[in-house]
Order: C-alpha cells, then structure tokens, then sequence
C-alpha cells in the first residue's frame, strides 16, 4: 500500500503569504505577459519636462470651482493643500499629463462629489503622490476621489494612478466607470502601490487593466468595498497582484470581492482577502489564480453561494489554473461551475487548501441557469495535492443544483491525486448526479485519503446540501439522497478512507464500473468497501475494524483478495475505464 502522504501539506499550505513571497512576472507568461506589456507602454510616456511646470494652489480653484486642465505634454503639482466645496478639485481636459500632488491633500469636507475628474478621450494621464480624503457629496450617490466624466463617449487610454491614498469617501476610491454605454471606459489602466480606507471600492469599465501593491480597507457596514473589472464587450485582460482587502463587509455581493467579468485573460495573485467576499470571476478564456489567501467573514452571513474563489462561464471558458490558494470561512470555498456557457476544457486546481467552508470546500458543478435552464460539460479536471478540512462536503463532483437542466451537461475526465479530505461535516469526496441522463464518469482517485468525515447536521445547509444528503462516507459515489442518475467508470487507486461516519468506500445502486485497487478501509462505523451497484469490483484491497467490511456483494468475483496473484494490477478484472 502506497499511503505515505503526509498530513503536514495541511499546515504547509494554510501558512499567511507574506509580501517576500511575491514573484514579479516573467517574461515567458506568453499570454500573461498583458501586466508587462501596459506596464512598458505606460512607462514610455512623454510627459513633459521633469520637474513641475504649473504649481496649483488653493487660490486658483477658490471657494467651489475647479482648475481645469486643457494643456498637453505637462507637469502639474500641488504646491499646497486643497480645500474643496462642490468639485471637482481638478478636471483634467488634456493628454500627455502628470498631476503630482507632492505629498498634499484634496479634502472634501465630506460635501463635495469629486475630487479628480478626467474628461473623456485623454491619453497619458498620470495622477501620483497624495492623498484625497473626504469627499461626501450632497446626496448618498455621491462621493468619488477620482472618476471620469459623466456619460462621455471617448475611451480614456493609457492612465496611470500610483501612490495614492483614499480615506473616508462616500462612494469610491477610483470610479472609471461613467462613459455612455457601450463606450469602454478606460483603454490601459495601471493602479500601482494605492491605498484606500473606507472609501468604497474601486471600479473600473474597460478593456486592459493592471492593479498591484493594493490595499484597500472597507470597515463601513452599509458601504461597498474592494476592486470590480468590466467591459461592456469583452476585455483583453486584467492583472491583480500583490493586493490585500480587508473587512470589506458591505451590502453588495459583486463589489465587496475581487470581481471580473467580460474579459478574456484574467490573472490573480499573490493577493490577501481577509474578511471579504472572496474572488468572483464570470468571464470567458484563460483564467489565472495563485498564492492568493481568502478568508471570509466568521459571522457576517452570506446571502448566496458566491464566495472563496469562484468561477463561472457565460461563455466557453478556455483554462482555469488555480494554484497554492487557501480559502476559508466562507459558503464554498474553491467553486467552479458552467451556466449557459461552453464546454470547459481544462481545470486544473494544485497545492489548495480549504477549510471551514459552509457547503464544499472544492466543487466543480454542471448546473443549471435560473432563465434558461442550460448548462455546458465540463471535462479534463485534476486536483493535486489539495487539502479539504472541516468544511460542509470536502470534494464534490455535482451535476445539476436547484431546478431540471433542458439540456444534458456531463462531467467526466477527472483526477484527484495525493489530495486529503478530513474532519468534514459530510463526505470526504462526493459524486452527486442530480440530472436523468446525465452522466458523471471517467474519474480517477489515486493515493487520497480521506479520514473522520462525520456526518450530522450543520447550520445553514439547505436542502440540496444536506447533511442527510453527505452523511459522512470517506468516498461517496452517487450516495446523496438526490442522486438520480448514473455515475460510472470510477478508479481508486492506493487510497485510504478511516474512521468516517459512514462507510469507507461507497457506491449507490445507480453506479457502475466501480473500481477500488490496492485500497485499505477501516474503522469506518459503517462498510468498509459497499459495492452495491454493476460491476463493481474491490482488487487487492484491504478491510478492518468496520461494522462489515465488504458490503452489497452480489458475486463473490467482485471482490479479489489482496493475496490473489495479479489482484494487485487488477489483471483481466475491469480494465476498460475509458469507453
């Protein structure tokens, strides 16, 4: 028996990552290479003479006006601090500008609406070195420190904002998100080494954008938080790196989180999320994610499944990568499921850890879209190394979730390798098939454990999750009291299920082509291996100290005991998993 994983990548994985951890990208990201290549154009900017050309002072905006940019290819400085009645403080008209606050404040006194505005259509725009606090606006609506101009129809292109602090606005810290539909916002954006405290969050529309060395901190209970990406089309790409958010607790789901839709390369990581919402991404293409820490709020509820790391597709997803991510405290911790979109080719989730997450700590779902009732297969997924403790279900394979597919979505070509599931409230691993005539198959378990899964009741589950639903098998296919529909072509290879609430091994009546090889059960409380289904066979496997350690055995062939000569290759017994 080959059971020599340690428990230890538990520990390893769960450790806080700290900033010396973070990687710059290289050059050989290929498609990734979007943070490089805006951060080379942003810095091949003509911006003028290198010291300040125009200082502004406090006398040349005066009681509620605004100082008006028009000029190109300029420096522009604070030369003290600004006091601000209506705003904007500054409206930049013009391209080719650096305004440089040297170190000075732009106070709102918690009335006025904006504290920078640029005009649509500007281009090299640099806004570096201040602080802008304060600004409340007269209405609840109000309050941005940086925005575009109201419905205007020219993308803004090539925008650097760096080194900035945000405190105490009403709304949000930067809001490029005011152009009329379906102009895209912003074209190159770069947020670089900003802070904002309780300023709402940071939005952008458009079609590329690059934020690192972030930190945003939200503590207002009734305020949204965090950094939202869109585009009215489909963007290029986005970058999030080295951020963190903190206590971004505010009343809606999509902005107190990481949250990108509509674009077509997204990388995430090195990032920290304590006390928020998580990472949200619908969008079509490559999807990135890695070293990123999220941990949700241990006693704010959450009002839906979104949370942790979630991903989805409105339309054909191209690669998911996530990577040497912790997730936990919130609903689901790493969450990837299709609606209406395509097939997703290619998932691929290493060196994870969730725990203490509400339903799943890992789930990949076919499910089904609320108006259409569509949903798209998924295929060619593999878990490694990954680690799922104390949550609702540890893994879990699931096709359907609330209301009948019209359409059938299968799940197949699956691999958990060298992954751990314990101490979870229902199953260790779990295949759920909700959906007559969907299929779950294809699926390979090598060298797993799983270990004191329990069963019982956990608050909050509702009844698609139940914990009657998991009762707390180690390896549970097509167990689930909703499960209708076939699960089959299943491998267990070297693995170890001990101590769960239920049984070790378990295979419902709908499964088939069931195989464990060169597995041990014990002390399960209930069967070791249950065979019950068609065709399902136990080879060279090794049962003890559970209630009854073969169980459901209509043919005695089924099981092939572990001294059987060729028992260990499973020889001429189910070798066909592929068909």
């Amino acid at each position: 028996m080959k059971q020599n994983l340690s428990l230890s990548l538990l520990f390893l994985l769960s450790a806080s990552i700290s900033r010396a951890t973070i990687l710059p990208i290289a050059k050989g990201d290929g498609i990734w290479n979007v943070a490089t290549r805006i951060a080379t154009e942003l810095a091949t900017i003509t911006l003028g003479t290198p010291s300040c050309s125009f200082p502004i002072q406090q006398s040349d905006i005066g009681f509620g006006g605004t100082f008006v940019i028009t000029a190109s290819n300029a420096i522009y400085c604070l030369d003290e601090n600004l006091t601000i009645t209506f705003g904007p403080a500054i409206r930049i008209a013009g391209s080719g500008i650096t305004l440089d606050l040297m170190g000075h404040i732009i106070d709102g006194q918690n009335f006025a609406t904006t504290g920078i505005e640029l005009a649509g259509g500007v281009k090299n725009i640099t806004i570096k070195n201040g602080t802008i606090r304060r600004i409340g606006g007269f209405a609840p609506t109000n309050g941005t420190a940086i925005r575009d101009t109201i419905n205007h129809t020219a993308t803004l292109k090539n925008i650097v904002i760096k080194d900035m602090n945000f405190s105490n606005n009403n709304v949000a810290a930067i809001a490029l998100v005011n152009a009329a539909v379906p102009t895209p916002d912003v074209d190159e954006l770069l947020i670089e080494n900003c802070r904002a405290f309780n300023s709402g969050f940071i939005s952008v529309i458009g079609t590329s954008c690059l934020m690192e060395g972030c930190e945003i901190e939200e503590d207002r209970s009734s305020k949204a938080g965090g950094f939202t990406f869109n585009c009215p089309t489909i963007a290029r790409s986005c970058v999030v790196q080295d951020c963190i958010m903190t206590a971004s607790l505010g009343a809606n789901v999509l902005q107190n989180s990481i949250f990108i839709i509509n674009t077509e390369n997204v990388i995430i990581r090195n990032c920290i999320l304590q006390e928020a919402r998580g990472i949200l991404i619908s969008a079509p293409g490559n999807i990135s994610i890695s070293d990123c820490v999220v941990r949700g709020a241990t006693s704010f509820p959450l009002p839906n499944g979104l949370g942790g790391i979630y991903v989805s597709g409105p339309s054909p997803l191209e690669r998911v990568v996530i990577e040497r991510c912790n997730v936990s405290n919130c609903l689901f911790g790493i969450n990837i499921e299709t609606f209406s979109g395509g097939v997703v080719p290619s998932i691929s989730i290493t060196d994870c850890v969730a725990e203490q997450n509400s339903f799943f700590g890992f789930i990949i779902l076919v499910a089904d879209n609320i108006s259409s009732l569509i949903a798209r297969p998924i295929s060619n997924v593999t878990f490694r190394r990954c680690c799922a403790t104390r949550n609702g279900v540890g893994f879990g394979l699931v096709i359907g979730f609330s209301i009948p597919l019209l359409t059938i979505a299968n799940l197949s070509q699956v691999v958990f390798e060298d992954c751990i599931a314990q101490d979870n409230f229902g199953d260790g691993f779990a295949l759920l098939n909700q959906v007559p005539q969907a299929v779950i198959q294809n699926v390979v378990f090598r060298n797993c454990i799983s270990q004191r899964n329990r069963g019982g009741t956990v608050a909050g589950f509702n009844s698609e999750y139940s914990a009657t639903n998991f009762s707390g098998d180690g390896f549970g296919i097509g167990t689930g009291s909703t499960n209708v529909s076939p699960i089959r072509n299943v491998i267990f290879e070297d693995c170890t299920a001990q101590g769960n609430a239920r049984d070790g091994f378990s295979f419902a009546s709908t499964t088939s082509n069931m195989q464990a090889v060169n597995c041990f059960s014990m002390n399960n409380t209930g069967t070791g291996f249950n065979l019950k289904g068609n065709n399902n066979f136990a080879i060279g496997c090794m049962a003890t100290g559970n209630r009854a350690d073969f169980n459901g055995v209509s043919d005695p062939a089924q099981v092939i005991p572990y001294s059987t000569p060729g028992a260990i290759n499973g020889i001429g017994r189910f070798v066909n998993v592929s068909s």
